[in-house]
């Protein structure tokens, strides 16, 4: 089942409470009001396991609104808003390795980068500067290293439409050129935490708006009585997800109407990554930097992520949930916690467990999905460790 962490006790009795553990096929839902935007989902933290529980024991036990009737909330909801109008002064937002979370070499992967550069987002907007927008890159950051063509790049400067300035310390900034924000981005990813990539979801839905995906665009493809749209992602080296075909077969065998595809997500384009994200219901993929596109997911999409066995790292369910989407979890092994932070002990181990390929059990993931999306409930079964563990 997804293993849902609870541990009732401290370390010292964990091998004594095994059988307490409780795997729930739901991780910490966060629509609506079911869960705080307080949660915290990272490996190691077990004073909050028990608070993580009740909260997703509640959204089981209280089931699920209506799927259907969620689809056309949501849609409903969407409200274009006219950006106000703001003086021609630029408002810059420096990111900085000095207030970074992350190794610099790290900041070119591109979901390290967005975790810096989409609270800039969220900044610009809270101050009407979307339109008159900037990054001042400090001591040698650049989102165009690896080519102009970069995910990280096409977003800031083509879509964002923001200016990117490069300076090479902080020293070197004059406020006589605008205004300029230097947010320390290391409390926006603490230790143990939430990361802060977005303020609230309208950010997230206005971004995917400049991209190019608009509201009318989103309600031609799903909601209002259409087919479920159901997208899975299938990677093509490391953390290869081996029967995925056979996951796809499961669910259109349980869910016959409904529209499911395969992809490698080799878009070449934000704004190709951007549609097929905000177009779907359901997302389910290993977890991986595709999932940075879950910013542009439109408010009410379940995103199932899959976790070989020694690698539970959720980075990315914050930006789920800050986007409005619901972030569920499935985890193959026992305990995700004890088992990750004995593989993190071991660097070499940690990265030969977190590039493994891996098998799910179908009938499993089909159920998660199943319960998500009001079409059954949730057996006792899937909330007990399964015995084949």
């Amino acid at each position: 089942m997804v293993r849902l962490l609870q541990q009732q006790q401290q370390q010292q009795q964990h091998s004594n409470q095994k059988n307490a553990l409780i795997f729930v096929a739901l991780f910490l839902m966060s629509a609506g009001n079911l869960i705080s935007s307080q949660r915290t989902g990272l490996v190691g933290v077990k004073s909050i396991i028990q608070e993580h529980y009740d909260r997703a024991s509640a959204v089981l036990i209280g089931g699920f609104k209506s799927f259907n009737e969620n689809r056309t909330e949501a849609l409903q909801n969407y409200e274009e808003v006219g950006e106000i109008e703001h003086t021609n002064t630029t408002h810059w937002c420096v990111i900085s390795p000095s207030k970074m979370p992350i190794p610099v070499k790290f900041f070119w992967h591109f979901p390290h980068c967005m975790e810096m550069a989409l609270p800039c987002w969220s900044w610009f907007r809270s101050q009407h500067a979307t339109k008159d927008c900037g990054f001042v890159l400090v001591g040698g950051l650049r989102f165009d290293k690896q080519g102009n063509s970069t995910w990280q790049n096409q977003l800031v400067t083509k879509h964002m439409g923001c200016k990117v300035l490069h300076v090479p310390n902080e020293q070197s900034i004059s406020s006589n050129e605008g205004v300029f924000h230097s947010p320390n981005l290391k409390f926006l990813r603490p230790t143990f935490g939430r990361r802060g990539y977005l303020q609230n979801p309208d950010d997230a839905q206005a971004l995917r708006r400049v991209v190019g995906v608009t509201d009318a665009w989103v309600a031609s493809q799903k909601g209002n009585g259409k087919p479920l749209r159901i997208g899975i992602i299938q990677r093509t080296e490391k953390r290869v997800v081996t029967n995925m075909n056979d996951v796809a077969k499961g669910l259109q065998q349980a869910l016959p109407e409904a529209n499911i595809t395969i992809s490698t997500f080799g878009y070449p384009t934000v704004l190709e990554q951007a549609k097929w994200f905000a177009s779907k219901d359901v997302i389910v993929a290993a977890h991986g930097a595709a999932l940075t596109n879950s910013v542009f997911a439109t408010k009410g999409t379940f995103i199932l992520q899959l976790y070989p066995p020694g690698f539970y790292w959720q980075s990315l369910d914050p930006l789920i949930e800050q986007s409005g989407a619901i972030a569920l979890d499935w985890y193959k092994g026992d305990d995700p916690v004890e088992e990750s932070i004995t593989v993190r002990k071991n660097p070499a181990r940690k990265n030969d467990m977190q590039h493994q390929d891996f098998e799910v059990p179908v009938d499993e993931i089909v159920d998660i999905l199943l319960v998500a999306l009001d079409k059954k409930e949730a057996t006792p079964l899937m909330m007990k460790k399964s015995s084949n563990y």
